[in-house]
């Protein structure tokens, strides 16, 4: 009954009934265990002790003494365990969300690709040629967000006041964060975008502009698009990445900027041709710096075979 009644409450907390089952028959077993020691000792306390006699009255208070022992056990493990357990739920659906965020960026990058006849999206300048918004902003027509575009003076630099104050009271920020990056941060560092473009010679963007599709001879099946990076300090609207020459190539690098998330293990990276895929922080350095170029001429193929079919099996 109590692992049902456990079991019940968990699930529903955490969303899973296998999350739930789990709990409520480790706590079954938690009950059951701690019952029978308390007869074993009981029984042994009494047995061993032939001289002793031991009044029933005795016996009530040790077996009662025992039963408020066995659910403060019971009592503290239904507080503390949760807490661990729904982290790692709460983590797993965060992490399932920025997959779904990275798909939906991929999906209106491919849209305004069709437009503008080049692959991926470019910095918005102005009449000087002076960069003025991130690629990010000039997505926000294709994620159906035309009513904050219609809004900005494209005349002005994003961190203008007027557009500041429409920047950052939109809510459009959503689109540009990692939920488990959100859990952690400041009401400044919210604005802070998950996800960057590489940025250099030979990448999918040079800064000003972006590459046409025939110019990713690797193959857009082959070449990394964009990426997640963790405490970018980079607003979403700031015409900033992450650049070739100054990153490192390991995944989650504590020492220096590069491909990096909270979420355990890896980072994920979202390809030219739409496909999300997450890299391991074991990833060899090597292999990271050939997926970034677009014209190398590296042979990734037998790497990214292996991480479809892992991907087959955890998902």
């Amino acid at each position: 009954m109590i692992g049902v009644i456990c079991a019940g409450t968990f699930g529903g907390y955490s969303g899973t009934w296998r999350a739930g089952l789990a709990f409520g028959t480790v706590t079954a077993l938690t009950v059951l265990a701690a019952w029978a020691v308390t007869v074993l000792i009981i029984r042994s306390s009494t047995e061993n002790s032939p001289k002793i006699e031991v009044s029933h009255e005795r016996r009530i208070e040790i077996a009662e003494l025992y039963n408020w022992g066995i659910w403060l056990v019971i009592l503290a493990w239904y507080m503390f365990f949760p807490l661990l357990w729904f982290h790692g739920v709460h983590e797993s659906n965060w992490q399932a969300d920025c997959r779904t965020n990275l798909e939906i960026l991929a999906t209106a990058m491919s849209n305004y690709s069709r437009e503008s006849g080049s692959f991926g999206s470019t910095n918005i300048t102005d009449e000087q040629g002076d960069i003025v918004y991130s690629w990010r902003v000039s997505l926000l027509g294709s994620l159906g967000e035309e009513t904050v575009l219609d809004q900005l003076d494209m005349t002005c630099r994003w961190d203008d006041a007027a557009n500041m104050e429409i920047l950052d009271h939109t809510g459009v920020h959503g689109h540009f964060q990692c939920p488990s990056e959100r859990q952690a941060c400041t009401e400044v560092e919210m604005r802070e975008t998950s996800y960057t473009m590489i940025v250099g010679p030979g990448m999918i963007s040079d800064g000003p502009a972006a590459v046409r599709p025939e110019e990713i001879t690797d193959g857009l099946e082959n070449t990394i698009l964009f990426v997640e990076t963790k405490d970018s300090g980079i607003h979403w609207a700031e015409p900033r990445d992450l650049e070739f020459d100054e990153m490192s190539f390991r995944i989650n690098d504590p020492d220096r900027p590069s491909i990096s998330s909270h979420h355990p293990g890896g980072a994920y990276v979202v390809f030219c041709d739409g496909r999300v895929r997450f890299l391991k922080n074991d990833t060899d350095p090597k292999i990271v710096r050939a997926l970034l170029t677009i014209a190398g001429g590296e042979d990734v193929s037998e790497f990214l075979k292996t991480l479809d079919e892992e991907a087959l099996i955890k998902y």
